[in-house]
């Protein structure tokens, strides 16, 4: 079989893999499943079983009292019935099982509920915890651009977990990732300024660190501990994990890190709008468990992360917005000659990069009315000149807020086939759509196909 087709195969099964129902959990907490109706026991981790000297077949079809000690199972069972499934309880198991505490946290899947129990671990006082969360927050806020920030993150994630290498994986529009920033101990390797490609992350995977923000790999050479049944008693479906931390790693995956020389490992989803944006991946060459207390306060920074670059954008969004009103109306006035709109335009396009939909396409827009003003600016030289500037690069130097129209002005042969299609049927583009509110032919005769107007 030659060696292209096996890595074409691999790359297939990677990105077919169902790794939301792995059928198991990873040993360092254990899992159990009740039916929503009665709270009685569908399905439990083999771990569990093992741990009190049972088997999953004598503990299936019991109650929560069969795993957990009576004061802890009746707590739970409240909250349970109450349907206040968000809270960490603290609980121990029924003997023999050796005293340990330990927390409790369920959500809802199906007609199940999932109930994941993890070591309880107080290896940080609340104090210092709450003060380098903070002053992670504080280098945050601080920060004068993307990398910057991205660079506070790292550190300040580094601070709270203590592991050797902290790097910020940043996406482009077709997923293709960038180690942006990065925080490392001197014998690590580094990442910085590789890139992968989209394939390293497939869709599925990138859909799961979107609905579940946090992924912990204490050991990526783990065995596999089965849910027994891995099924939904009443419908036969898998058990959907994807909302459970302890969900059970892909083989790939595991192999991936391997590779890389790692063996624990923690990943924090950034998300903006709605979308993720990039990953704060921890890696450490010994395996390493990192607590539940630790791990919120990793979430409080991604989040506030996400916060100041969406309020940086929107500031700068008010100010490019505004220039490019001012320059409009400086156009239409006849105020302003070409040597001057260009020297503008450029600042204006500057601003724009980071301001997405609304000032990229003004700025055409803006530009296509100097062309079409009047008579002395509808020459040649002058069209000539207001194209040129349209499709010229004026992203910062280090990309860090992103990419200006020209930049993003290459898309796949499909949207260009959109717009050409839109053009021919003469419809006017609209800004819902990612177009602007400029017909095929204005009132001047000058046509769009003139001008440097591209769907993006």
């Amino acid at each position: 079989m030659p060696a292209s087709y096996t890595l074409a195969a691999k790359f297939d099964d990677c990105a077919r893999e169902p790794i939301h129902i792995p059928g198991s959990i990873q040993p360092h907490g254990m899992l159990f499943a009740v039916t929503r109706n009665g709270l009685r026991l569908a399905a439990v981790s083999e771990n569990i079983a093992v741990t009190l000297r049972s088997t999953p077949k004598h503990l299936v079809g019991g109650t929560i009292d069969q795993i957990l000690d009576s004061p802890s199972a009746e707590c739970l069972e409240t909250l349970l019935h109450a349907g206040s499934l968000t809270d960490v309880i603290e609980v121990k198991l029924r003997q023999p099982a050796p005293p340990a505490e330990w927390e409790a946290l369920a959500h809802r899947w199906g007609g199940l509920i999932l109930v994941e129990l993890e070591p309880r671990l107080r290896d940080t006082g609340n104090a210092l915890l709450f003060g380098q969360v903070r002053g992670g927050i504080e280098q945050i806020r601080k920060s004068t651009g993307v990398v910057d920030a991205c660079v506070a993150l790292a550190k300040g994630t580094r601070v709270l977990t203590g592991h050797e290498r902290v790097m910020i994986y940043r996406f482009d529009p077709y997923w293709n990732g960038e180690v942006v920033a990065e925080d490392k101990i001197d014998d690590a390797h580094s990442y910085l300024g590789h890139s992968f490609p989209a394939s390293d992350i497939p869709a599925q995977a990138r859909a799961l660190y979107t609905r579940n923000m946090l992924r912990l790999i204490p050991d990526a050479r783990y065995a596999p501990c089965r849910i027994v049944p891995d099924t939904d008693p009443t419908t036969g479906a898998p058990i959907d994990l994807s909302d459970a931390a302890l969900r059970g790693v892909s083989p790939i995956h595991c192999e991936y890190l391997a590779n890389m020389g790692v063996i624990g490992s923690m990943s924090v989803s950034i998300i903006r709008q709605g979308a993720l944006w990039a990953l704060v991946a921890c890696h450490h060459s010994t395996p390493r468990f990192v607590s539940r207390d630790v791990r919120r306060g990793c979430e409080l920074l991604t989040q506030a992360m996400a916060w100041h670059l969406d309020t940086s954008e929107r500031t700068v969004s008010a100010r490019a917005i505004e220039a490019v009103r001012t320059l409009d109306t400086e156009i239409v006035a006849g105020a302003i000659n070409l040597g001057s709109c260009v020297l503008k335009m450029k600042l204006v396009w500057k601003l724009s990069c980071i301001c997405r939909i609304r000032v990229m396409i003004a700025v055409p827009v803006t530009l296509s009315r100097f062309a079409v003003g009047s008579s002395a600016r509808t020459t040649a030289g002058s069209l000539t000149r207001a194209r040129a500037m349209a499709t010229r690069c004026f992203c910062p130097p280090d990309n860090s807020f992103g990419r200006c129209l020209a930049c993003v002005s290459s898309p796949t042969a499909s949207s260009m086939a959109s717009v050409r299609r839109r053009r021919s049927a003469g419809g006017t583009f609209n800004n819902s759509n990612g177009y602007s509110t400029f017909s095929n032919a204005d009132r001047t005769g000058i046509k769009l196909n003139d001008l440097s107007l591209i769907h993006i």
